[in-house]
């Protein structure tokens, strides 16, 4: 394919070759072998077009078509086509998307095996190739009629063996028709070769593998290279047969070619008229091979040979730069990969490590999703014991790899009751997927944010939910081998089980510093509103006291069951932080007439939030100490100082983030 590419760009020497040589037509004689009605679509890359997009052949039927000079495009065939009662054709596999038999200068859809040729190329050559990047969905053959070149194809049927989330079946017999390519049935970057995906980053998959070994001869990965994959031949005619006998030897990687004089299906010819419409009885010619043309060959190689030298020793020059140039960056980024797998395996406590097709299966092929973020979704799922799970499956896999692997490596290795439990992950080759424990009641911002369910929650529930999320913090700064800064603690990131108990998710910001570090150095990173002063100072020093900060907020918001800025209320009562500036009192005096009656526990409650919201990092408590407090070990520190700057800001966008890379999705919340 990549060859058929660079010959658009040497325009020059293809008019010149054109200029100075015979035009001479080549016909293609399509035969249909297969046991099942086979529709051939015809697509015309660039002018000239082929006349016919479009037909059909039933099977061991034949037509000879003419293509114009200097034609390039492509073939395929469409299956289990039919025409509903308004008259719209479609097929389950190839289907041109046109709604009628002819393509009408539309290419065939995945899945669909695809040759690809270009007519009186480079040096007035042939180029041709099995393309498979749109998958597969019948053999193919392609024999160049009376010269010495070689014939490639698909011969073998491999649908059956396709790999489940590829295959296409028939919808009533659920037979397998077609294996789609992993681009058009997973639709990541990985297997597109798009996006951060593009160039030479992008590998060859586990699912080009498989087309590969199905079809050696096919053309399987966006960026192969290689001169196995594209064909090339004097300009001749060309025999193309769907199904072809398993007897007929194709030629391994266009090595040496097969004796076309013995390849003679048994079929009946006919010829293609004006309006593509099948002959009548009296055209139909006697069954056998297009008449070969002695002189074909020499009418066409009379042109100069200073320019035939020059042309090739230029694409010569030009594919071994960009040869050599594909084989250190490929050999670099395999090192780099191989490394990033590696480290995946050797992560300490790893949890159990799932098959994407096993992933597949307890999800129902992803069919149900629980979110939807930067980097990708959260589907639910039930595993063969009757775990409930929630798989959140990664799309972008740029800065996504990365998280992946902090994800993987921070709550692979804690456990804490108030954490989200990580049962296990999938990592293969490109696939990157976290299967967590499911949180039937979701997110907290769904309880305390919506009116509609505030009642729900009562004061005793509330209390119980601040006080887990502090245990949680206090574990990842205090207890664990390395410290922990969460750095992205908000109401959306906490989500509640069945019994209302709180549980920290989405470590995809997260930053482990070693137990003696008091202070790391990060470019901003987190979401507006819960965002500590520190952040905003040129040094960008941060210590787990920004943690506390954002807990301080998430507090006030549980408490009031309001966010912290709402331009609903009244002026005067927008920003709780604002409001908590005349002390925690004030605050009270809007809060539901059904708190009145814990006045005291809400006011201390709010003299906790003041504490943990204080300017000066220093000046907060340590998560420890807040969560001891909660549970009445101790009393709230003294001299706090009502005077918040972040109360002074503007307030920040509604649903706007900061990182230092692209938003990651929270685990297993809403989107953000």
């Amino acid at each position: 394919m990549s060859r058929i590419i660079l010959l658009k760009h040497l325009s020059s020497f293809l008019v010149a070759h054109l200029f100075i040589s015979g035009v001479v037509s080549t016909t293609f004689t399509i035969t249909n072998s297969c046991n099942y009605k086979v529709w051939p679509g015809v697509y015309s890359s660039r002018t000239p077009a082929f006349s016919t997009t479009g037909f059909s052949l039933d099977k061991n039927e034949s037509r000879i078509i003419k293509a114009p000079a200097s034609w390039t495009g492509s073939f395929w065939g469409r299956t289990y086509c039919t025409e509903d009662s308004s008259g719209n054709f479609s097929c389950i596999t190839g289907d041109c998307g046109s709604g009628k038999l002819e393509c009408s200068g539309n290419r065939g859809a995945s899945p669909v095996t695809e040759l690809e040729i270009t007519l009186g190329g480079f040096n007035g050559l042939d180029f041709f190739d099995v393309n498979l990047l749109g998958g597969f969905n019948l053999p193919l053959l392609v024999v160049p009629i009376g010269q010495n070149c070689s014939s490639i194809g698909c011969i073998d049927d491999f649908n059956e063996s396709c790999p489940a989330e590829l295959e296409v079946t028939n919808g009533t017999e659920e037979k397998s028709v077609g294996c789609r390519s992993a681009c058009d049935a997973l639709k990541l970057p990985i297997y597109c070769c798009n996006g951060r995906m593009s160039s030479f980053k992008c590998k060859p998959s586990l699912y080009s593998r498989f087309f590969k070994n199905s079809c050696p001869q096919g053309f399987t990965y966006y960026f192969e290279d290689n001169g196995n994959i594209t064909y090339t031949c004097p300009s001749t005619d060309y025999q193309i047969t769907f199904c072809p006998e398993k007897s007929i030897n194709t030629t391994s990687y266009g090595s040496s070619s097969i004796n076309t004089t013995s390849y003679r299906p048994n079929s009946r010819n006919t010829t293609v008229t004006a309006n593509n419409s099948r002959p009548s009885s009296g055209e139909i010619t006697p069954s056998s091979m297009p008449e070969i043309r002695p002189n074909a060959t020499s009418r066409r190689h009379w042109k100069p040979i200073i320019a035939g030298v020059v042309g090739g020793v230029l694409a010569i020059i030009s594919f071994v730069v960009i040869i050599v140039w594909r084989v250190r960056w490929s050999k670099s980024e395999d090192t780099e990969e191989d490394v990033e797998d590696d480290h995946i395996q050797q992560v300490p406590g790893m949890p159990v490590r799932f098959s994407y097709k096993d992933l597949c299966d307890a999800t129902d092929d992803f069919k149900e999703t629980l979110g939807r973020g930067g980097f990708g979704s959260v589907f639910k799922g039930v595993l063969a014991d009757g775990t409930g799970i929630a798989v959140k499956r990664l799309d972008n896999l740029g800065q996504g790899k990365r998280e992946f692997l902090a994800e993987v490596e921070t709550i692979g290795s804690v456990h804490h009751f108030n954490l989200v439990r990580l049962i296990g992950f999938c990592a293969e080759k490109s696939c990157r997927l976290l299967v967590y424990e499911y949180m039937r009641n979701g997110s907290l911002d769904n309880w305390i944010f919506k009116k509609s369910q505030r009642s729900s929650l009562d004061w005793k529930t509330r209390k119980k939910i601040i006080l887990d999320i502090a245990k949680g913090l206090a574990y990842l700064h205090e207890e664990c081998r390395q410290t922990i800064i969460h750095l992205d603690i908000k109401p959306q990131n906490i989500l509640l089980d069945p019994k209302f108990n709180a549980k920290i998710s989405d470590f995809g910001l997260s930053k482990l510093i070693d137990r003696e570090m008091s202070k790391v150095q990060l470019s901003m990173r987190g979401t507006p509103g819960y965002l500590a002063p520190e952040w905003h100072k040129a040094l960008g020093h941060v210590t787990i006291k920004v943690d506390v900060y954002s807990f301080g907020i998430v507090l006030l918001e549980v408490v009031c069951a309001r966010r912290n800025v709402d331009h609903s209320q009244p002026e005067s009562a927008f920003h709780l932080l604002r409001m908590l500036q005349n002390k925690a009192e004030y605050i009270l005096g809007y809060l539901d007439e059904y708190m009145q009656s814990d006045k005291e526990e809400i006011i201390r409650m709010l003299k906790v939030a003041a504490w943990c919201l204080q300017d000066d990092p220093e000046r907060r408590p340590l998560m420890s100490t807040v969560e001891k407090v909660l549970e009445g070990v101790m009393e709230v520190g003294s001299n706090l100082v009502y005077k918040f700057s972040h109360a002074l800001a503007p307030p920040p966008a509604v649903g706007a983030h900061i990182s230092s890379a692209p938003p990651p999705a929270s685990v297993l919340s809403n989107p953000r």
